[in-house]
């Protein structure tokens, strides 16, 4: 198969496949939504890979019946390098001492570790402000805000102490992302004779467990366990994990992370 990156459109070649409506493509069990969908015939299938797509496996359902699962390959895009902007710094203690292998997060998913020296480089941010957070060892977590502008590099030096971090802060700063309602919906399954149900559902910003939202509790009767995350800011990655568990006690798990791109938007989890 093609290793599309995000944004391509990926052709899927086969018979059986009805018309629009009739079923749905997934790929690590999460339903591809209507908006990527290009074209949909008997015979074909043409997909726009979502921004958020990681390699996986990809199925298609048509009236429930699922198709051969395909492994497929995602590949990163080829960003040009004048449309995005580099964030260096240094992480110290309130000695001026350099803090090593201290993680520096972006709330869009970036991350980059410190050298001996504190020193970190995280390149390829897209222009925005973003939400900093910083975690080392023997310190406290420390939070701040960053904007990255187009073609340039920000420096950011930032003291980790027990009170927390100190990130300059800037004037005139964008205003928050908005909010709106991030809704996860699981389904039930069933794989090598045996039916699995939703037992838990959780879900948090990504590098930020300050707000978390969870829902559910192990039932043999609903077909699918849906999950409200009131008050997500849009244009932020989350983390999203469902839990599943089958009548003989056994659980699974499925991590992944998806983008709240609208005020209301819906992700579906049809196995793990």
């Amino acid at each position: 198969p093609p290793s599309p990156a995000p944004g391509a459109v990926l052709d899927i070649r086969g018979s059986g496949f009805g018309s629009r409506g009739d079923g749905i493509v997934t790929l690590n069990g999460v339903e591809f939504e209507a908006e990527s969908i290009v074209s949909w015939s008997n015979t074909g299938i043409r997909i726009q890979i979502p921004a958020c797509a990681t390699s996986g496996t990809l199925l298609v359902l048509v009236n429930r019946f699922p198709s051969s699962a395909v492994p497929l390959k995602i590949v990163s895009p080829k960003r040009s390098v004048a449309s995005h902007g580099t964030l260096v710094g240094r992480i110290e203690s309130p000695q001026r001492h350099p803090i090593a292998n201290a993680q520096v997060m972006l709330d869009n998913g970036q991350t980059a570790m410190t050298a001996q020296d504190g020193s970190f480089r995280i390149d390829e941010v897209p222009p925005g402000t973003y939400g900093a957070y910083i975690r080392a060892e023997g310190f406290n977590e420390g939070t701040g805000t960053v904007r990255i502008s187009t073609g340039t590099t920000r420096s950011l030096l930032a003291s980790l102490s027990s009170a927390g971090i100190v990130l300059p802060q800037r004037r005139n700063e964008a205003p928050e992302d908005p909010t709106g309602t991030l809704w996860v919906q699981a389904y039930r399954y069933s794989s090598n004779g045996k039916t699995w149900f939703v037992k838990r559902i959780q879900a948090w910003e990504y590098g930020d467990h300050r707000k978390t939202w969870s829902a559910g509790s192990w039932s043999t009767d609903a077909q699918h366990r849906s999950l409200q995350c009131t008050g997500a800011h849009t244009e932020r990655t989350y983390v999203i994990k469902v839990t599943w568990r089958n009548d003989s006690g056994t659980e699974t798990t499925s991590q992944s992370t998806r983008k709240l791109t609208r005020t209301s938007q819906t992700f579906r989890f049809y196995s793990p």
